[in-house]
């Protein structure tokens, strides 16, 4: 495989034999390390592709693997097909090993560079229980917008979630979350009563682009998401990822509830790493919206992973 070719759109078998969805950009004559972007799911893959590009001038090639579940259906109108559903039987289990099948072609392909795993907002989910399972075949981790509820609204959703898949079906389009927050949304708006009001115009835009308010799961789907986040945060499991592993939490310091949200649960992270004696790091950046790897540059962002990298690549050189 020459160093300055770009394939896009090619497919890596899972071990249940699936198809992974996998782009490839690696523009660079002296690549120092590869990344490893999972898709959130909200955008096409090909969307990271500016981001992918800069990260190729700083001699970085990135690829990026779409999740099992979120692909749109091939017809014009949203359909059952679109709804996000991972698998009848270990969904979660599923995604993180799609994971390793990808960093196993990351590993085969490029030897002797190191590979770090990159996993924003609900890819940060799969990552920590990549990390928990398969610390020991990555070189580093990153998150950015880390999301973990607490364990009280991990059992009660979980239930919750039971009892809707016992009686309407794996299948059935799950979708109280979204209802709920654009409820809310809309008691705003009655307060205000100004449509022109950029901030309520920004905030709508920001919940309209969270993963797990701007797509339909199934309700099997989102139970595995929120499984995926108890295995997470199970205290024993933690203890699994390698302490040498350099960790880098990146959180995103807005005035958006959610962003705020995110940054206490990178912050809670940060100290059940630290107090398992995991080699973390935790940078908090100023960020407009939580939309952080776009086709405009957020330069601070982008130079804290370059940084991480460079630090911890020596070993390579």
């Amino acid at each position: 495989m020459k160093s300055n070719q770009l394939i896009n759109n090619f497919q890596i078998q899972s071990v249940d034999g699936s198809e992974i969805k996998t782009y490839l950009w690696n523009d660079t004559k002296k690549p120092k390390a590869v990344i490893h972007l999972i898709a959130t799911g909200t955008e096409s893959v090909k969307s990271y592709s500016e981001f992918a590009k800069r990260m190729n001038k700083q001699n970085i090639i990135v690829v990026c693997s779409e999740q099992r579940g979120f692909s749109k259906s091939k017809k014009d109108k949203n359909t059952q097909e679109d709804n996000v559903f991972f698998s009848y039987f270990n969904g979660w289990q599923l995604v993180v090993e799609d994971l390793k099948s990808v960093n196993n072609f990351i590993k085969k392909t490029y030897k002797h560079l190191p590979l770090y795993l990159v996993g924003h907002s609900l890819a940060t989910v799969f990552a920590k229980a990549y990390a928990i399972k398969y610390s020991e075949t990555i070189d580093g981790l990153i998150f950015s917008s880390f999301i973990e509820f607490n364990l009280a609204s991990l059992l009660s959703n979980n239930l919750l979630l039971l009892l809707i898949e016992l009686f309407s079906g794996k299948k059935y389009a799950c979708n109280f979350k979204k209802i709920s927050y654009l409820n809310n949304f809309t008691k705003v708006m009655k307060k205000y009563r100004n449509i022109e009001n950029d901030d309520i115009l920004e905030k709508y835009i920001d919940l309209s682009q969270d993963p797990l308010l701007s797509k339909t799961f199934t309700v099997s789907a989102l139970r595995d998401v929120y499984k995926c986040m108890l295995f997470n945060s199970y205290v024993n499991n933690i203890k699994f990822i390698r302490q040498d592993l350099p960790i880098l939490i990146l959180a995103n310091n807005n005035e958006y509830k959610t962003a705020q949200r995110y940054t206490k649960m990178s912050e809670t992270l940060l100290k059940t790493l630290l107090k398992n004696d995991c080699f973390a790091h935790y940078v908090m950046f100023n960020n407009t919206k939580d939309k952080v790897f776009s086709k405009q540059a957020n330069k601070e962002l982008e130079d804290n992973i370059n940084l991480f990298i460079d630090k911890y690549n020596k070993k390579y050189i």
